[in-house]
């Protein structure tokens, strides 16, 4: 069977947050032009999805916030009728929470606090149409003395907040997944396969990310056929290969990893391989690109999806089972 149904392309708004694309220097001042003029900061960013050909986004982490999209349009209406307008949707969301909470995002005050914002985000992602809401998870450490183990009690307690989280969602009618990110507790193979068996699958599924997969050492496509059924969607991103294991976790380590990662086509993924192996699942709602903040978005992402349309539509659509709707 061969699917009909023309491919729908979204991408993550991290891809637009390098300083040389908003002609400053760096993030300090990047964060400082969203402040002073939303509005202005959130047209630019939706004209450039739109000039690549993209029709969905994934809103995130600031400044491309959620609460700063509801200023800039005076409210979530107002930010839904602005994607319209440029012929864009909410794809999914990107829940921050628990990555970037300050200190122990387990703490009961921390955990409470996660949980408030949570509710919010997911009617915010409902109220714009979307369906699914991905969680990025905390970071891991290197060299911390005592040492930080992501063990079975610790992982325990981390999959009680998600599994929370994830009733949360779906009681507003959004699927909840589990982000893969490098140098995190969900990096290796090792640790997904630990998270996915410790949360329920009612109400927590997966978001795996080929670009952090790749550099956390482990391979995308198997991470996809042992979890086939708890994949909600995923992150379309190249790399240029397993990061060096020795690297100190620190402030500094997101502007580090950013050099590994390639747009999709431009690094060491096996696209083929992946596409063959996402074509077996029921139903993927979006070909979710990201590209770690580059300063010419508008290129990189087109040539993402041009290698895609060009290069890997047979694979995708010409198996039993692919549906991307």
């Amino acid at each position: 069977m061969t699917m009909t149904a023309e491919p729908r392309f979204a991408i993550d708004l991290v891809t637009y947050y390098h300083p040389a694309f908003w002609g400053v220097d760096d993030r300090e001042q990047m964060m400082e032009i969203a402040t002073r003029d939303p509005r202005g900061f959130w047209d630019r960013m939706l004209d450039a999805i739109s000039a690549s050909g993209i029709t969905g986004l994934e809103i995130t982490f600031p400044p491309g916030h959620w609460r700063l999209a509801v200023e800039a349009y005076g409210g979530v209406a107002g930010f839904r009728d602005e994607l319209s307008r440029r012929g864009l949707q909410l794809a999914t969301g990107f829940f921050s929470d628990v990555t970037f909470a300050e200190g122990d995002p387990l703490a009961p005050e921390s955990m409470e606090t996660i949980l408030r914002e949570c509710e919010e985000f997911a009617d915010f992602v409902r109220d714009c149409g979307a369906e699914i809401m991905v969680a990025g998870v905390p970071q891991r450490t290197r060299w911390a003395r005592p040492p930080f183990f992501v063990d079975h009690a610790y992982a325990v307690r981390l999959a009680d907040l998600f599994n929370r989280m994830g009733a949360i969602a779906r009681d507003r009618g959004v699927r909840l997944a589990l982000h893969t990110g490098v140098n995190s507790v969900m990096a290796s193979a090792r640790d997904i396969d630990l998270m996915m068996l410790l949360t329920d699958a009612e109400y927590v599924g997966l978001c795996p990310d080929t670009g952090h997969i790749v550099l956390a050492g482990a391979d995308p496509v198997a991470v996809v056929e042992r979890h086939a059924d708890r994949i909600a969607i995923a992150h379309w991103k190249d790399a240029t290969g397993p990061m060096p294991r020795d690297m100190e976790i620190d402030q500094n380590i997101y502007a580090v990893q950013r050099e590994y990662f390639r747009r999709v086509g431009a690094g060491s993924i096996d696209w083929f391989a992946w596409s063959r192996a996402l074509a077996k699942l029921p139903r993927q709602p979006w070909i979710l690109l990201e590209i770690d903040a580059v300063p010419d978005p508008i290129e990189q992402v087109t040539a993402a999806r041009e290698f895609i349309e060009r290069t890997l539509l047979d694979e995708l659509y010409g198996r039993p089972g692919a549906a991307w709707q």
